[in-house]
């Protein structure tokens, strides 16, 4: 069988994404087993990049914008000539693709997909996101295989893009591992952490996606019967007009002084893990990494059971609770209910398929299999 020698992780940059987080911890990963991992970035910039592990190869390209990276990663790729490509992130996927092609050899290419493309191209405002998902539903056919994050994000992929079911692969993000649990354990001040009243916790960027308005709303109403507070963590700066207006809502609904957006940092763990109750609004998912640490880090769970992987993730309810979409009524009794202690504790037991070495054991396999069917075709 062919063995894996060198594979490439591409990605535009390591901002703080999940889609950045889980390329970090895969490289990290995979460079324990394979002997040259390349990460690839078109700027090697982010707060994720002080993680990369030093047995990981991190290239630079250069490219503030990934659209100028186009021939920059062609270049790497005639001279570098990894076995394999990962890519992640539409846009990537596209560009990684295009980049490939006529070469005089065949590297694997190997697309991650990180959301729930049908639901993405439907919902995301963004007409520049909808027309990249058109061109896509061209592009990806041409890779050699598709990764989804998820049971029903592999089946939405495969239907989204007309792929061939055999074509598109499910495997989950390296989230828990020992790393993780000691960085929950360190000191986070905060002036609410002083164990005077309940604190709920959510985390993600502040786009449409993640249902933050949904929240709020949800919010407004424990708030009327319990003594609590909301900490949200996660980049502001996305999309500064949504921010504005869930600022205007928190104030409309007399709710200042009672949320507080913290910001991205590189260590939420250590903020979940004081909180009482960690909630995913979300609108969609492909595979809500948050969901997976609040759950490695002890604390009980209320997710919306969107389009992805919440309902993986908590076994059809066994290991947190589930409500209806866009529906902030319901989402503040499972809240208020975790808040009474009508909930169990939290069961770990769901945590093992994304433990690092499962998932980096799954990779491998895969790599395997793509390579040594790449050296069979003779190419």
């Amino acid at each position: 069988m062919t063995p894996v020698k060198h594979i490439a992780l591409f990605i535009a940059n390591l901002n703080g994404g999940g889609a950045e987080r889980a390329m970090v911890n895969l490289a990290n990963g995979l460079s324990g087993n394979i002997a040259r991992v390349d990460l690839v970035l078109g700027q090697a910039a982010g707060p994720f990049l002080h993680e990369v592990v030093e047995a990981v190869n991190v290239v630079d390209l250069g490219c503030p914008k990934i659209a100028g990276a186009l021939f920059p990663f062609r270049r790497y790729l005639k001279n570098a000539r990894p076995q394999a490509v990962i890519s992640t992130l539409v846009r990537v996927n596209i560009l990684t693709v295009l980049a490939s092609r006529y070469l005089d050899w065949h590297p694997v290419i190997i697309l991650r997909e990180a959301n729930t493309p049908s639901t993405e191209r439907t919902r995301d405002p963004s007409r520049v996101l909808q027309l990249t998902y058109d061109l896509a539903k061209f592009i990806y056919p041409l890779a050699d295989a598709v990764v989804a994050l998820s049971d029903h994000s592999r089946e939405d992929c495969a239907a989204f893009y007309a792929l061939d079911n055999r074509k598109v692969h499910r495997l989950y993000n390296p989230i828990v591992d020992e790393g993780l649990l000691a960085r929950a354990s360190e000191p986070f001040s905060h002036p609410w952490l002083n164990g005077q009243r309940r604190l709920i916790s959510t985390m993600g960027r502040v786009v449409h996606q993640k249902g933050f308005d949904i929240l709020i709303d949800a919010f407004s109403r424990v708030a009327k019967q319990h003594d609590t507070r909301l900490l949200i963590v996660g980049e502001t700066r996305a999309d500064p007009t949504l921010y504005k207006k869930l600022q205007d809502k928190i104030r409309v609904l007399g709710l200042d002084g009672r949320v507080d957006f913290l910001g991205f940092d590189t260590n939420p763990y250590r903020i979940i893990a004081q909180t009482d109750v960690f909630v995913l609004a979300s609108r969609w998912e492909g595979l809500p990494g948050a969901l997976i640490q609040a759950l490695a880090v002890g604390v009980p769970v209320v997710a919306t059971d969107c389009p992805g992987g919440s309902r993986e993730v908590l076994q059809d309810g066994r290991c947190g609770q589930l409500v209806p979409v866009e529906a902030p009524e319901a989402l503040a009794d499972a809240i208020s209910a975790v808040l009474d202690g009508e909930w169990p504790p939290v069961c770990k037991t769901c945590l093992e398929p994304f433990s690092m070495a499962s998932v980096v054991g799954a990779w491998r396999k895969l790599l395997g299999d793509l390579v040594h069917g790449c050296g069979q075709r003779g190419v």
